[in-house]
């Protein structure tokens, strides 16, 4: 009767065991509905990405439409496109006096605006919907995006270029002067239209006092199209002070590479200037009186440094992928990769909702 109990209860014990052992080596996943309602940073991250639209005609319409400049596949373009979207046409509303209210893309887009959360979910969307891996990240105040698998290199290009033609804009608006890009430099300039007679041997001055340029200006350059009736001399020179020691016949200084002889018509530029210099023309005929036409750009290269002084494009790296941050908040001079959140930051991805601590 023993050996019949020891061995009843040793059956008992096995079983036990062996639904125990499967039990322990089921693994809990992060789409486990229990284990979501357990999980505070779930609870918390939820509302937020339950808003988030992956699959929606009009939001796709809406990024591709956004990023037609960018060629076929170039991820930097779009995601630059995308960020500035978001940040230049979306104001920041806080929530309403009664509590957290947490708007769908569609919502954001109606009333052109939203809280961090708000806008976040609709650069999310929009990037998701263009096939950008994407995670939500929660501070203990503030909420932003990662996107996921870029150049850093070249998506600083792109976001260069967006902040320069940002601060051309501003420039005009405030400046005297036009403003125009030209290779990536952001110019002043200041056009000069004149017709005028020159006796034999005048000799025309167009220009600066000569003295050196000072930040934000770091160089000029003169284009110019010129038309005479008579044959001309064409010089720049570094300074005023040089028509005067032409007119005494002395020696003076001028730009070699620039200079032209007994010229009827030309259209051409002298470059990089480090001083507020000009042009001379000179009548080389000595009898005839020559009509001139004379069309000037002076181009001031206007320097951006102080915009990007100490700026670099933040990123995590998840999974091999370079994940660059996107504050849809961080105004008209932000960029993607501009981070400026501290403390304890929480990624959640977008669609398995499995996330990590990052430092």
């Amino acid at each position: 009767m023993k050996i019949m109990k020891l061995i009843f209860f040793g059956i008992i014990l096995v079983v036990l065991g062996f639904e125990l052992v499967k039990y322990l080596e089921k693994p809990i996943h992060y789409d486990d509905e229990r284990y979501q309602q357990e999980d505070p940073v779930i609870v918390k991250a939820e509302p937020y990405l339950n808003k988030i639209v992956f699959e929606d005609i009009e939001l796709r319409s809406l990024a591709s439409s956004n990023t037609q400049k960018c060629s076929s596949g170039n991820k930097e373009c779009q995601l630059n496109e995308i960020f500035r979207y978001v940040v230049d046409n979306y104001d920041y509303y806080t929530d309403p006096r009664s509590g957290e209210y947490i708007q769908s893309p569609e919502d954001t887009i109606k009333v052109m605006g939203g809280d961090c959360e708000d806008l976040t979910i609709l650069m999310i969307s929009l990037l998701e919907n263009l096939g950008f891996k994407t995670y939500l990240v929660l501070t203990d105040n503030h909420a932003y995006a990662l996107a996921c698998g870029v150049d850093t290199t070249e998506l600083w290009v792109y976001a260069k270029q967006s902040i320069i033609e940002i601060a051309a804009l501003d420039l005009g608006e405030s400046s005297e002067y036009d403003v125009e890009i030209k290779s990536g430099t952001l110019f002043l300039k200041k056009e000069i239209e004149q017709t005028m007679a020159l006796d034999s041997g005048d000799i025309w001055y167009y220009g600066g006092d000569g003295s050196s340029f000072k930040e934000p200006i770091q160089y000029m350059d003169i284009g110019y199209s010129i038309s005479s009736s008579a044959p001309l001399d064409i010089y720049f020179v570094p300074s005023n002070e040089e028509q005067s020691k032409i007119a005494n016949k002395e020696s003076f200084s001028h730009y070699p590479s620039c200079h032209k002889q007994s010229i009827l018509q030309v259209t051409d530029s002298c470059d990089s200037f480090d001083k507020r210099g000009g042009i001379i023309l000179i009548n080389a005929d000595s009898e005839n009186r020559a009509t001139v036409n004379i069309n000037l750009e002076y181009f001031y290269a206007y320097s951006t440094q102080n915009v990007f002084s100490g700026q670099n494009i933040s990123y995590y790296t998840i999974d091999g992928e370079k994940c660059v941050v996107l504050e849809a908040t961080s105004g008209k001079y932000g960029f993607p990769g501009y981070d400026s959140t501290d403390g304890e930051k929480i990624a959640v991805d977008s669609v398995t909702k499995e996330y990590m601590h990052l430092s």
